[in-house]
């Protein structure tokens, strides 16, 4: 893969390219049990969105840091207390940092 990458160089700030972000919790979950990753969830209000993605893009896209987690992006994370028990955040900034099992039922917040 990097022989091809070396041939694809960017064209752009990679810094400043969005960060993935799952359409719905429920799948970043399952991505990140299949994966055996963390998933880290950003609780934060829809208007504070555009400012999430400028803080997190240029740590997320560190060439130290990529790869290591997924990251989701939620504007209404109390839609999912059927999915994470205990839940106990708002809306205004909030950070999870989940572990989930193998099947991605139960979630250990770290």
């Amino acid at each position: 893969m990097s022989a091809y990458a070396k041939k694809y160089p960017a064209k752009a700030d990679t810094s400043k390219a969005l960060i993935p972000d799952f359409k719905y919790l429920k799948m970043g979950l399952a991505t990140a049990s299949a994966e055996q990753r963390l998933i880290l969830v950003f609780a934060r209000s829809d208007n504070q969105a555009t400012a999430v993605q400028g803080v997190l893009a240029p740590v997320v896209w560190d060439e130290s840091i990529q790869g290591k987690f997924h990251i989701d992006l939620e504007s209404n994370i109390n839609k999912y207390r059927d999915v994470i028990k205990n839940l106990r955040v708002n809306n205004n900034g909030s950070i999870l940092i989940i572990e989930p099992d193998e099947y991605g039922i139960e979630n250990n917040f770290l």
